[in-house]
């Protein structure tokens, strides 16, 4: 087996972010192999700080501590990569979301694809599907709706752990239900798509509606991580200062689910309990996530 050096000067302005200036990769075949079979950089190690640098015979970045962080899938060979990389880091010096660098993310088990129409899926929104899961009769064929659907991610998720339910995802961007509809595709679940604005529109009556709608705040947007607010959907993120509860209310309001499991902004957590009381929904539950923020809520209206 051909040993093959490659060497990349990391640009100028983002040698602050590493502690070496050059990266190494040896043994192409073993490189490739590595490659197929990374995944892409998870949540927590988007702003670079504590990466030292790549290890192309194991596909990785490696942190000042150590630890492999997979970055890199299914590159093919040396050459590729020396085409490729430049751009890579181009985009990272400009704090492109790796997921969106590479079009996919693993998540739940999943390879998904996402894309600028779609959010990236997030740890806390896995706990939700958790929590779904241990709530719910998983043994009854169930009717789910998940309500701004996005890259398809919850509500595959859910068929793929339940697959008598009954599953639909809807969204208002045709865009991003292409994505869902490649994802379902991709992971083989068969679960029903529709277009449908939500705020405006109504749908049949379900068990279950789970979603994660908009819910930060225009102003809020001086504090949010570039990555986030220069790449991600802004439809699918943000709501008019004045009314932060808007999908909250538009959804619980129209009662078409015995069950409502939202994900929320920890801002307005009391708020979102109180509006669903007032709504007539029982037993209400208030969630933490995984970084013991409140960030999930359950309700279900009395039969």
């Amino acid at each position: 087996m051909e040993d093959v050096e490659l060497v990349i000067k990391i640009p100028e302005g983002l040698k602050k972010d590493f502690e070496s200036e050059q990266w190494t990769a040896l043994s192409c075949m073993e490189m490739k192999d590595a490659l197929e079979k990374a995944t892409p950089l998870p949540k927590g190690h988007g702003d670079l700080k504590d990466i030292s640098k790549i290890d192309y015979q194991s596909g990785c970045f490696i942190s000042s501590e150590g630890e492999p962080i997979p970055i890199i899938h299914k590159i093919a060979t040396i050459e590729m990569i020396r085409d490729w990389l430049p751009t890579i880091i181009e985009a990272l010096r400009k704090q492109t979301p790796i997921q969106y660098i590479f079009g996919h993310t693993d998540w739940m088990g999943m390879r998904l694809k996402v894309t600028h129409d779609t959010l990236i899926p997030r740890p806390e929104t896995a706990e939700l599907i958790d929590w779904i899961l241990t709530t719910c009769d998983t043994q009854s064929p169930l009717r789910v709706m998940d309500i701004g659907t996005g890259s398809g991610c919850i509500a595959i998720a859910l068929k793929k752990k339940c697959p008598i339910w009954q599953v639909q995802g809807i969204d208002i961007s045709s865009e991003a239900l292409e994505v869902a509809k490649m994802n379902a595709q991709e992971n083989n679940v068969d679960i029903e798509w529709k277009r449908l604005d939500i705020l405006s529109e109504t749908s049949e009556q379900v068990d279950i509606i789970v979603s994660n709608p908009p819910y930060i705040c225009n102003r809020e947007k001086v504090d949010m991580d570039a990555r986030v607010l220069d790449y991600e959907p802004h439809t699918a993120l943000f709501v008019p200062d004045n009314d932060p509860l808007l999908f909250y209310r538009r959804i619980a309001s129209i009662k078409i689910a015995r069950s409502i499991f939202f994900e929320i902004n920890e801002a307005y957590r009391n708020e979102v309990c109180d509006m669903m009381q007032s709504l007539g929904y029982i037993d209400i539950q208030l969630k933490t996530d995984i970084y013991g923020k409140p960030r999930m809520v359950f309700g279900r209206i009395k039969v």
